[in-house]
């Protein structure tokens, strides 16, 4: 059977498909790891006693004190100093 126009006929669909992209995987994970280290440090920061433990725990479920410990003993100085001033968090609370 012919079909009657060419608009009745099946077109080939083109969806894109998803590519696995192992560059992009890795900025999510290196995002993600910061936005904790900064997010615990700034907690810490506030001074409230369940928003210190919390940053605390935070900060230990990224391992970022024995990492910046690990650093500056194998002579990473750079890399110490970023997760340092990382884990400092945000300054909060009064402005002098």
């Amino acid at each position: 059977m012919t079909q009657c126009c060419p608009c009745c006929q099946e077109q080939p669909t083109t969806t894109p498909r998803r590519r696995f992209r192992p560059i992009a995987v890795l900025l999510n994970l290196v995002l993600a790891y910061a936005l904790l280290v900064v997010g615990g440090g700034t907690l810490i920061n506030t001074g409230h006693p369940v928003a210190v433990e919390v940053g605390r725990i935070m900060q230990l479920v990224t391992l970022v004190q024995p990492t910046i410990h690990w650093a500056q003993a194998n002579d990473h100085d750079t890399m110490a100093g970023g997760l340092s001033v990382l884990a400092n968090g945000v300054p909060v609370g009064r402005l002098m």
